[in-house]
Parts: C-alpha cells; structure tokens; sequence
C-alpha cells in the first residue's frame, strides 16, 4: 500500500511534544471507538466547533493548541476491551505529513497484518490549517465513508447488479473498525488520539509507479483498463452513497499482475442522505445503476495522471473517443443526460 508522501513542516520549538512515536516496535493500548458525526465542505454545519483562524498566535506550539481542543468524545462503544497493536512498519510517516499510516498487527498474531491510519494532530503540519480541526475532520470523514460502505457491505447479497461484491470486496481496502487511545506529552500531560484499522494492500500507487518512471514498461491497453477499472470503482462508490472526492494516481493501487485497481483515502468524502448531509438523498430520483464514468469524469483523464496516459490519449478528444468507447453504450451504468452529452460534444469540460 501507497501514499503520498508530503515534505516534513518547517518545525517550531515545542517543549512538551515527543518525537514522532509511530516507528516499528510501538506498542498501542487500543479500545474501539465510536465515530462522531461527519463535518467540514459538503456539510450543513462544516465547522464541529468555531474554526480558529489566529491558532498559531494563540497557541505558539502544537501541544498547547492539542491540549486545548481535545478530539470530540462521542458515547463509548458497547465494547471496553484493551488491545495491544504493535507496529511492524511505516508506510508514510512523518513529523509535519499529517495522518500517519502504518503496517500493524494485533499482539501475538503477527501473520494478519493490517494498515493503521492515525489521526493525530500534534504531526499536522504546524503552518496549515488548524490542526486539530483538520484531524478531526478528516477522521470523522473517513471513518463515515467507512461505516457507510461496511453497512452496504452487509446487503451485498440482496442487490443483483453484476460487480458489486467486486467494488465492495476487492475493490476498496476492507474495513476494521475506529480505534482511540491516550497518549502523553513529554510533561505527562494526556490526550486521546483516533485511528482507524483497514487490510494491508500491498501493491504500488500508480503515482509511485509514475515517479519512478516505469511506468511506461506496462502496456499501454493496461495502463488504460486499470484506470477504466478506477473510474468504475469511483462510480460505484459514489452510486452507494460516497463521493470520495479526490481521485488521483496517489490514491489508486495497482496490482502486480494489472488485473486489479484499489482506491483509497476518503479523508474528503462525503456521504449522502445524513441529516447534516448537502448532498440529500431523493427517493423519488433513486437510481439502478451509477451514473457513468463519462458523466462524473466530464469524459476526462484529467491533469494529474503524467505518464500514466499514452502520448495517443492525451489530447481531450482522443479521451473522449476512449471514454464514448468504454462506456457509451455501457449496460452497466446508467445512460448519460442528453444536456450532458450535448455539452461535452461542444467541448465544454464543466458540463
């Protein structure tokens, strides 16, 4: 499993905060924890709290700042047990990178190895947004989008489209619930800190594959099919009530053999139908199949996909031509608006 990597902050002197503690060996006392409600864009009320604009003057270090906005506590969950997780690697880390994600096992069963993805402030970049709103935010964005699709999950078998157990299976890495524990600062001082548990997927972003610039060495009719196969996923998701709302080659898995794509991080998403949901859910309007690839993506690639794209598909209209060719007689996704076709046939990209 792959993610970006962001350049470490410009640190600021903070007398009370560890070094970065998420190294292999460390052992977490962890209980299951209860979620709270979503928030931030595509919320009705996008701020859990007052958003503090002056949190550099008005703390001066990120421990005071942690210390004064504690993570929100919802119930407890049902479940109190204490279990001891130990870290085995880093996948991307750092003081300054925001989450930490990590490879990990539960104590004594060394041979299931998970992902742990950590929410904790006190390594947010310091010069960005407010530190403790932004963890919170992205981790109770993700762990909704997770809750959302593990309920989907459960109705699998009632629901007759072809590829769905696909997308919900093999698809998107498997959920294992939210995690919290209480860790100090160097003066003792507590604080809880949020994660959530999924599978390790242990194959190479596309980005990764790009940077080293290899990509190239995959077929060009493969590199097309994997992100084809992406844009399915995508569709999917968001046909089950998640938008994850920021598709890129940095968040998008590859398997060794190209047969498989794998999308992740809804630190962005939104879900549909909550209460405190913009995006509103309409009985009236449900639709059978997703909206297709050439609807959501305006019959675009993009910007950001570099080398992953053949020299013959970089120009818009040859992706329009690939995008008409996979999907615009599709059976499995829904057909795309006459108003929407008309706008992409003038070639206007906002359509």
């Amino acid at each position: 499993m792959s993610y970006s990597s962001h350049p470490t902050a410009d640190l600021v002197i903070d007398n009370l905060k560890p070094a970065l503690p998420y190294t292999p060996g460390m052992l977490l006392k962890i209980k299951q924890h209860i979620p709270p409600p979503q928030f931030g864009p595509g919320y009705q009320q996008p701020n859990r709290r007052p958003l503090i604009e002056d949190f550099q003057e008005r703390y001066g270090m990120p421990s005071r700042c942690c210390l004064a906005n504690p993570p929100p506590r919802p119930p407890p969950h049902p479940c109190q047990t204490t279990h001891s997780l130990k870290i085995a690697s880093q996948i991307a880390c750092g003081d300054g990178r925001g989450a930490q994600v990590v490879t990990c096992h539960f104590e004594g069963h060394e041979a299931d190895l998970f992902v742990a993805k950590i929410y904790d402030p006190l390594y947010y970049k310091w010069s960005d947004f407010e530190i403790t709103y932004l963890a919170d935010r992205q981790y109770s964005c993700e762990a909704g989008a997770f809750e959302r699709l593990h309920s989907v999950k459960k109705d699998v078998d009632k629901m007759r489209q072809p590829g769905v157990r696909e997308v919900l299976e093999r698809s998107i890495p498997s959920y294992h619930g939210c995690w919290t524990w209480e860790t100090t600062l160097l003066d003792g001082q507590r604080r809880d800190v949020r994660m959530i548990l999924m599978s390790h997927v242990p194959y190479p972003s596309m980005s990764s594959i790009i940077e080293r610039g290899v990509a190239g060495k995959i077929p060009a009719e493969s590199r097309m099919q994997l992100l084809a196969r992406a844009f399915e996923i995508y569709c999917w998701l968001e046909f089950f009530g998640v938008r994850q709302n920021d598709f890129a080659p940095r968040n998008i898995m590859v398997s060794p053999d190209q047969e498989q794509a794998v999308l992740l991080d809804f630190s962005h998403s939104i879900v549909k139908g909550l209460p405190n949901s913009r995006w509103m859910a309409h009985v009236e309007s449900t639709p059978n199949l997703p909206r297709s690839p050439i609807e959501l993506f305006r019959a675009s690639c993009g910007n950001n996909m570099g080398d992953w794209i053949p020299n013959e598909l970089q120009a818009k209209d040859a992706q329009y031509r690939w995008f008409m060719k996979q999907w615009g007689n599709s059976e499995g996704f829904a057909p795309v608006s006459p108003e929407v076709m008309r706008r992409l046939d003038k070639g206007d990209s906002k359509a």
